[in-house]
């Protein structure tokens, strides 16, 4: 967390985001997830005092709560980030507003390792809108944190592993929306599909993608369409052209299809 009484102003972010909303491709969105990273947001804050535990005087301890915005589909709710106080006033306009300014990597710590369920975070929610779940949050610190070349989303089968594939129980009808109109700027798309995947016991979505072209761009392009649209679902990412989608993959149909030619 940095002083909030030094200057907050973000134009490589906000540039980067006006960008991606205006050419959207895996480079925009790469470059706009990578200035969120390199960022100083300003999150609104209530501060109180309340009682010290097992003090015999009366004392109180100062604490802050961060305000959050409910999303009325998932009923999720999201950490504010605004890039600049111009931003913050869309918001409240009230004098004396209480602010702290805080990373990605606080936010990170909020949305993953905090007390507090939330689903992610959000830039700007009353323009750029740009929302980032917890499953892209969590690629994004594991990337940082040089844990994975690529990041959570790109799946690595290991000899032996079991893996369940099949219809989601319920049809993630936004997330579909959205990838499929992300996927129509890329000339090199010409299938996708969606599974639900059970690995380890664990549930997540898998989408297969039929392309040529730069897979690192496109699949950070595809992370950052699916941000804030996963709800607890982790998104896994492969291309058609690997043994295991060509061995699982016969008789699905896909998402999105560019032409007859399919996986």
């Amino acid at each position: 967390m940095f002083n909030a009484s030094k200057p907050v102003t973000n134009p490589d972010l906000v540039s980067a985001i006006q960008r991606a909303r205006e050419d959207s491709t895996p480079e925009t969105w790469a470059d706009m997830v990578r200035e969120t990273t390199r960022a100083r947001f300003i999150t609104p804050v209530d501060f109180s005092s309340s009682p010290v535990s097992g003090e015999t005087e009366k004392k109180t301890a100062p604490s802050f709560s961060l305000h959050m915005l409910e999303d009325p589909a998932s009923r999720q709710q999201f950490y504010l980030a605004f890039t600049d106080w111009e931003e913050l006033a869309k918001w409240r306009s009230a004098q004396g507003q209480r602010v702290l300014i805080l990373t990605f990597d606080d936010y990170a710590r909020l949305v993953l390792d905090g007390k507090i369920a939330a689903g992610g975070f959000i830039i700007n929610p009353y323009s750029g809108n740009v929302v980032f779940g917890k499953a892209m949050i969590e690629t994004v610190r594991r990337e940082k944190a040089g844990l994975t070349n690529r990041g959570a989303e790109k799946m690595v089968m290991k000899k032996g592993t079991t893996v369940f594939l099949g219809e989601p129980d319920e049809y993630p009808e936004a997330l579909i929306r959205s990838l499929s109109s992300f996927l129509e700027t890329q000339g090199g798309v010409e299938a996708a599909y969606l599974q639900s995947m059970e690995k380890d016991g664990v549930s997540s979505y898998l989408v297969a993608v039929d392309f040529q072209g730069d897979q690192k761009a496109l699949f950070d392009g595809i992370s950052g369409v699916a941000a804030g649209l996963l709800s607890d679902m982790a998104l896994n990412l492969t291309s058609c052209d690997t043994e295991f989608w060509r061995d699982t993959a016969e008789g699905l149909e896909p998402f999105y299809q560019k032409n007859r030619v399919g996986c």
